[in-house]
């Protein structure tokens, strides 16, 4: 990868429990609302964790990707997101590695006008990566 590290996201039942239990007991502050993604089907925040970023992630009702998840391996880290300076390069490095990856550009990044990919966690010993197109 080219771009620098973003954020931590951990799945979580109960992102409002979650935030609740950071702020109380780590002393971490969360940064906005909770805000629904529906084209990914999941709830997001941020939390200030003192200069490290932890994006709490939820799944909205229904079956999702992170729904799966939560069911098999339980709440915790769920990826790593890095910028990407030149997605275009970094993703013709990772299918030249026979690394699966799936481009959410559309629903995820259509707002800001980025692209958004993520890789199968096989392809890192279990650790999904998220590569952000642009990010600062």
């Amino acid at each position: 990868m080219t771009g620098s590290f973003i954020n931590v996201g951990l799945a979580v039942n109960d992102i409002h429990e979650a935030a609740r239990r950071f702020e109380e007991t780590f002393g971490w502050k969360l940064r906005g609302e909770v805000t629904p993604q529906p084209a990914l089907g999941i709830s997001f925040a941020m939390l200030d964790a003192n200069g490290l970023t932890i994006e709490l992630l939820s799944p909205l009702p229904g079956e999702t990707t992170l729904r799966r998840f939560l069911d098999t391996r339980g709440e915790g880290i769920y990826r790593l997101a890095f910028g990407a300076d030149d997605l275009d390069a970094d993703l013709a490095r990772l299918a030249q590695a026979n690394v699966s990856f799936v481009d959410v550009s559309g629903p995820a990044g259509k707002e800001e006008g980025r692209r958004i990919v993520f890789t199968h966690p096989k392809a890192a010993h279990g650790l999904m990566l998220e590569l952000v197109e642009g990010h600062d």
